[in-house]
């Protein structure tokens, strides 16, 4: 894992759009999170839509996978 600036890169995770900032709109790229620990991330950016082949013509919460960054204090 590489640390630099307090941060702690710890690879990618998929997470749903709605776990992100609870909107759903198929917009992965738009999105990050910030805040209290979730999935072992206290912060989730950089963010890509998992590719499932489902091609649906309204909105839904898909999956994102994103990079995945610790606070080095929180790693501690």
């Amino acid at each position: 894992q590489i640390c630099s600036l307090g941060m702690c890169r710890r690879g990618q995770v998929e997470i749903s759009e709605g776990e992100l900032n609870g909107t759903c709109d198929s917009t992965c790229s738009l999105k990050s999170y910030f805040g209290p620990p979730k999935l072992g991330c206290t912060q989730i950016d950089n963010c890509k839509k998992k590719e499932t082949g489902w091609k649906r013509f309204f909105a839904q919460c898909v999956p994102c996978i994103c990079d995945c960054a610790l606070s080095c204090a929180s790693a501690g």
